[in-house]
């Protein structure tokens, strides 16, 4: 049910996957524990959903109850808890809370680089989230090196065509359009545009073989 609740994420359909994960989160409390690993990244996952519905209270709650149970259960610097951190930053981030928004966001990030070695996900994540803040915040000299640093770990863990990639480079386009900085803006556009043409390519390229193979 979980996995069913990530697809509707995926395909932005918020009221089913807060039904969906609602139903996985007290499954897991009644099957697992209040406090149990899995049941926290449900419950973060909903979280999620309130952020993303504009369900600030509810996701701002149930952030900070599933950071505390995770600091005393796994640790301040375990990633499932440095997501949780950097989520209640976003969400202080969407809310104007801004110096909430960077202690969180700025302690992520310190805690990803203590504890996860080398191109980690979960610290390009952290990055990302803490380098659009400071770019929201017109900090754009700031943000612009983590979102660099967000971009070579997306491209070198996921690929460069991968959608965390892709949307790293529309994030630094929209950085460099802010700072007005046209020449760095046309370099990312002319990156971003061979990566959609070579993605396109290769799905034309798959759909021929797919019809070579069926005889059509």
């Amino acid at each position: 049910m979980g996995n069913l609740a990530g697809f509707h994420l995926k395909l932005g359909c918020l009221d089913d996957a807060e039904s969906l994960l609602t139903e996985v989160v007290e499954s897991q409390r009644r099957t697992l524990g209040d406090h149990h690993p899995d049941t926290l990244i449900s419950k973060h996952n909903l979280a999620r959903v309130y952020l993303r519905l504009g369900r600030f209270d509810r996701a701002e709650g149930l952030f900070t109850q599933t950071l505390n149970a995770q600091r005393a259960i796994l640790g301040n610097d375990h990633p499932h808890t440095l997501v949780s951190r950097s989520s209640l930053g976003e969400l202080y981030h969407r809310t104007g809370a801004y110096e909430q928004a960077e202690a969180a966001l700025g302690g992520a990030i310190s805690g990803a680089r203590r504890a996860l070695s080398g191109q980690h996900p979960n610290t390009a994540v952290s990055l990302r989230r803490y380098g659009r803040w400071l770019s929201d915040v017109e900090r754009l000299a700031d943000g612009e090196p983590l979102l660099i640093e967000a971009h070579e770990i997306f491209t070198a863990v996921l690929g460069p065509m991968h959608d965390e990639s892709v949307k790293m480079a529309e994030a630094l386009v929209q950085l460099y359009e802010a700072w007005n900085e046209p020449d760095k803006v046309s370099r990312w556009r002319v990156d971003l545009k061979t990566l959609r043409l070579t993605e396109h390519g290769s799905r034309a390229g798959t759909r021929r073989g797919d019809r070579r193979a069926s005889g059509g």
